[in-house]
């Protein structure tokens, strides 16, 4: 990861952060190797409680996102979750999936590849990111740990 990124992480347990910090410089190596200026803010804190989500990306501005993870994930389950956050952090980056604010009062449009996309059951940004997130995940763990898939499924469930 080039050393221009910014990568901010709070909240949940050491070991969390470490991980999740791993997967996501994994993640920009494979999926935003050339970029020089992301700057990403991630909190991992109680979010299926508090707001029903494992994990989230909200894109601020440029290469500028927040990505909130749930902290009661299990190990597979957080590597997985980081990956599919940061696929959305790749579509935002590269201006795949942008938003715009229209009407009054105003409401968010999603763009997908410059075109409106406004069924909430298929869209194509989810679709990718659900598609890439195992395969991310797999190869990250293949890579940089030393387990299989099959033992990190089986790692503690409370971290």
């Amino acid at each position: 990861m080039h050393p221009g990124n910014w990568l901010h992480i709070e909240g949940g347990r050491k070991k969390q952060r470490e991980l999740s910090l791993d997967v996501m410089i994994y993640c920009v190596n494979k999926l935003l190797p050339r970029h020089t200026t992301l700057d990403l803010d991630v909190h991992i804190g109680n979010y299926t409680a508090t707001e029903g989500i494992m994990g989230s990306c909200f894109h601020h501005d440029a290469n500028e996102c927040e990505i909130k993870l749930d902290k009661h994930q299990d190990t597979y389950n957080l590597i997985l979750t980081t990956c599919h956050e940061m696929v959305h952090v790749k579509q935002y980056v590269r201006k795949e999936l942008t938003d715009k604010h229209v009407g009054y009062p105003p409401f968010l449009l999603n763009l997908w590849k410059g075109k409106p996309h406004m069924d909430r059951r298929n869209e194509p940004w989810e679709r990718e990111a659900w598609d890439m997130q195992k395969i991310l995940a797999h190869a990250y763990i293949k890579e940089h740990t030393k387990y299989t898939i099959k033992a990190i499924k089986m790692l503690d469930k409370s971290f």
